[in-house]
Order: structure tokens, then C-alpha cells, then sequence
């Protein structure tokens, strides 16, 4: 019996603030990184969570005094 590792990514909520950061840092839009929903005239954010994306993140939150 062939077994399949499964590999499911963890996405948090971030706000645009949040997410022009991690663009400037070099995280890009798509599977493993950033991604956005369109709702009437508003946009939520979402970042998936790799090591990299949650390194940049917590960084950005010690930055502006979160953490």
C-alpha cells in the first residue's frame, strides 16, 4: 500500500499594512505566499505560513511594536 504525504499550509488574516511589508520584503503573490479576496469595493489579505513568511511576519510585528 503506497502511502501519500499530505502537506497543508496554514494561512492567517493580514492587513494591507502587513502585506505591503512582506511585498517590499519579497514575498509574492500566489500558492506560498500572499493571496486576496475581492469583496464590493474592500480586499482581505491572507498570508501562507512557511518559515520564511512567518519570520517576515513576526518582524513586522516587532517593528511596529506588536510583539
Amino acid at each position: 500500500m503506497e502511502h501519500r504525504i499530505i502537506k497543508t499550509e496554514k494561512i492567517i488574516k493580514i492587513s494591507k499594512q502587513e502585506m505591503e511589508f512582506l511585498v517590499s520584503k519579497g514575498v509574492m503573490f500566489g500558492y506560498d505566499g500572499i493571496s486576496h479576496t475581492d469583496s464590493r469595493h474592500r480586499r482581505t489579505y491572507y498570508l501562507t505560513e512557511s518559515r520564511r513568511n512567518t519570520k517576515l511576519h513576526k518582524q513586522y510585528e516587532k517593528s511596529i511594536g506588536i510583539k
